[in-house]
């Protein structure tokens, strides 16, 4: 699994360490020069040399201006892409919290680049047009393939205490990042709900609190560590669009979901669930209090966005 590294606010070794490491860690010769001027711009995009807008064209002109080569693959057309959506997930999950939206509102800003990628010679499987840069395509397979794992099987997984304890502080920072990123409609709408349910609408029990003997076991663990923390980041960032959105969510079924869907009647009693929830754990004193302060931060924003 890859290991993140999370760097403090304004640490050096990003400049002197972080970019460098990009070019070594990946470990591909394809692409091998677009990726170095990806990462040259990146980096004047960290130390603001550039605009968001800048930035954006800087980072996409590599491969909008190569041609596509024939590396003996099925899927010759992507690996570029890749490459580009590699570093950018990289820097949402270790650069500091602070340029978390930097990043963000730079991949908004490369939804808005015009030239087509790989000169218009990849196409669009559903118009057959030069494909765009409007909805970063393959990123989301590229963010789902490093994220995969739930929390059962992330503390399974931890060889130790402190193993444990970086893998909680790298998933709540992927949280942070994916409700972001919903919330700026790069990533699909329904992770926010699913989120939700799949974390509020049941509570934990003893097969939740043991590490599980196998992968597929921890699958569907309920681990209030990690996932509290998560609700509270999903709530701050999509609070008032899940809100808005309880009708539709209340007629969503098991494929959207992910698991069984309760029915409300009417669908904002799911809201009033999520409090009751999340008051239940904030004022539960057997729980770590780490886990209670994100139940009440969670707590704190839903009864603003009820108030409007």
């Amino acid at each position: 699994m890859p290991f993140f590294t999370l760097y403090p606010e304004n640490s050096p070794d990003i400049n002197e360490q972080w970019f460098q490491s990009q070019l070594t860690r990946y470990g591909k010769t394809s692409y091998k020069n677009c990726f170095e001027e990806e990462v040259a711009a990146l980096q004047a995009f960290y130390n603001h040399k550039t605009s968001v807008e800048q930035a954006a064209n800087d980072i996409t002109r590599p491969i909008s201006n190569s041609p596509l080569q024939d590396l003996g693959g099925y899927s010759d057309d992507i690996v570029a892409l890749c490459q580009l959506w590699y570093i950018l997930k990289n820097a949402l999950i270790e650069w500091p919290p602070s340029r978390t939206a930097d990043i963000v509102a730079l991949m908004t800003a490369i939804t808005k680049v015009t030239d087509p990628i790989h000169r218009g010679e990849v196409l669009d499987e559903n118009d057959q047009t030069p494909l765009s840069w409007a909805g970063l395509p393959w990123f989301p397979m590229v963010w789902s393939d490093a994220f995969w794992r739930t929390p059962g099987q992330i503390a399974r997984q931890a060889t130790n205490e402190a193993s444990r304890q970086h893998e909680l502080a790298v998933y709540i920072k992927q949280q942070d990042a994916e409700a972001r990123l919903v919330a700026a409609g790069l990533l699909n709408w329904d992770r926010a709900g699913r989120y939700m349910i799949r974390t509020l609408e049941r509570k934990p029990g003893p097969d939740d609190v043991r590490i599980a003997p196998s992968d597929g076991e921890a699958d569907g663990q309920l681990k209030l560590e990690f996932q509290i923390p998560g609700v509270s980041k999903w709530i701050e960032h999509n609070g008032d669009r899940l809100y808005n959105s309880l009708d539709e969510i209340n007629n969503w079924d098991k494929k959207t979901a992910w698991c069984e869907v309760k029915r409300f009647d009417p669908p904002s009693e799911r809201w009033n669930l999520w409090q009751k929830r999340l008051l239940e754990i904030a004022e539960d004193s057997e729980l770590e209090t780490v886990i209670r302060d994100a139940a009440r931060t969670a707590l704190q924003h839903m009864q603003k966005i009820k108030a409007i």
